[in-house]
């Protein structure tokens, strides 16, 4: 920590959500809580070879566009609560098109951007830490630091999280459990009213309390690892272990710890583009399927779905036929060794961790070249790098962005390609059916 200060004019956003400015010195710095065009005090909290990251301590002549934060702890699990939501989806749509656009380096129109009406209480997943001095009380991580903060909840999450958590903390409270038995609480629901919990302690003797485990549809009492980073052990639990889920009128299966979208209603429209833009296909390959939320709410006649974690492809599978998709096939592999699987008929569904596709993975799509390829991210920048080594044999059609995230500073992005032998379609500029 460094401690100093400096008063700085902030030029823009960036992808992480910080402001950036320029230091007296020349040095770039980097600090949440700092809008486009305001004049601020930053402590600097630590110093890089060509960078530096603070923390505003107070604004000096404030931006239009900031307005109050809704909750107190906003910098911990939304930092940009201070901006005004129409300014945060105009920062989001500039900030996914340069990142596009420098990594592809290729000159993109202005990309169709798609956001939420309201901006809270869409988390379908919250983890929170416990402690307390007079009994348990939730914790959020301090962004940029390693402090908690005790919370009485959060605007983002969705409220059969919100009404999960409260029963979970009134049976400890009720039961007498002191905060120093516990670790955190992990919240999964549905839109139908469902809801997972686990709660992860210290305590190996770990009372069954009979309030807690009716707090959710399902509960897992965890003991949490040692040292940490070994895996919890399950100490016991009740209930189910799955909830579910519907998307476009389908039903899926997910656990708590499944990879699912977060915000249903966003991934909902991200769907219905991705149907429109993938029909009249006949056969779809999703390479990275997760549960199959994606392909599965797809309509084509052929459908493969590929997925490494056991516990998903398992899911996958359930929900193959909780749709009804007979003519659909789960393949339990990682990416990169089910690309047999591609052919030039063939359309491919990519939607990646954040770190984006395996070299083999974009070199297996250049070899097999399926015709159409539709690339989900959650981080462009990564995208845009693939994107780039896939110019070699593909076009790109068409960009679109999401805010799967609305008050913080995640981005979505979807990119059309179509391989280069195949008539072209000019660049997109709106969702929906050519």
């Amino acid at each position: 920590m460094s401690g100093a200060t400096a008063t700085v004019r902030v030029d823009a956003l960036v992808f992480g959500g910080q402001g950036i400015a320029t230091l007296p010195s020349g040095k770039r710095v980097f600090a949440y809580n700092a809008l486009p065009g305001e004049l601020v005090r930053i402590e600097i909290q630590r110093r890089y070879a060509s960078y530096e990251v603070g923390r505003v301590v107070q604004v000096l002549e404030p931006s239009p566009d900031r307005i109050e934060p809704a909750e107190p702890h906003f910098l911990s699990c939304s930092p940009w609560q201070v901006l005004r939501y129409a300014a945060e989806n105009t920062w989001k749509q500039r900030i996914a098109h340069q990142l596009l656009r420098f990594g592809t380096r290729l000159e993109l129109p202005e990309l169709p951007f798609v956001s939420p009406a309201e901006p809270f209480r869409y988390r379908n997943k919250m983890e929170f830490g416990l402690t307390g001095q007079d009994g348990p009380e939730l914790l959020l991580f301090e962004r940029g630091g390693r402090s908690r903060i005790g919370v009485t909840g959060c605007l983002l999450a969705h409220p059969v999280v919100d009404e999960t958590v409260r029963r979970v903390l009134e049976a400890l409270h009720a039961e007498g459990v002191p905060a120093r038995a516990l670790a955190s609480v992990r919240v999964r629901a549905s839109s139908l009213g469902q809801s997972l919990v686990e709660l992860t302690v210290t305590d190996p003797g770990f009372p069954r309390l009979p309030a807690l485990l009716q707090a959710a549809d399902g509960v897992a009492v965890l003991l949490a690892g040692s040292p940490p980073l070994r895996p919890p052990r399950l100490l016991h639990g009740a209930g189910c272990r799955q909830i579910e889920e519907r998307l476009l009128g389908r039903t899926f299966r997910l656990g708590l710890r499944s990879f699912f979208q977060i915000h249903v209603a966003a991934f909902q429209q991200v769907l219905e583009c991705m149907r429109s833009l993938l029909a009249g296909e006949k056969h779809v390959v999703d390479l990275y399927a997760g549960v199959g939320a994606i392909g599965l709410s797809l309509d084509a006649p052929r459908l493969t779905l590929v997925e490494c974690d056991r516990e998903a492809a398992q899911l996958c599978e359930v929900n193959r036929k909780l749709t009804g998709r007979t003519d659909a096939e789960v393949v339990a592999s990682e990416a990169e060794a089910a690309l047999h699987h591609l052919h030039p008929g063939a359309a491919v569904v990519l939607d990646p961790p954040r770190g984006g596709l395996h070299r083999r993975v974009v070199c297996g799509i250049l070899d097999r070249r399926p015709r159409r390829l539709l690339y989900l991210s959650c981080n462009p920048s990564t995208q845009a790098r693939d994107v780039a080594r896939l110019l070699s044999g593909y076009r790109l059609e068409s960009v679109y962005g999401f805010n799967f995230f609305p008050r913080t500073p995640h981005i979505e992005t979807l990119v059309e390609m179509t391989r280069q032998d195949l008539p072209a379609t000019p660049v997109s500029g709106s969702l929906g059916p050519r």
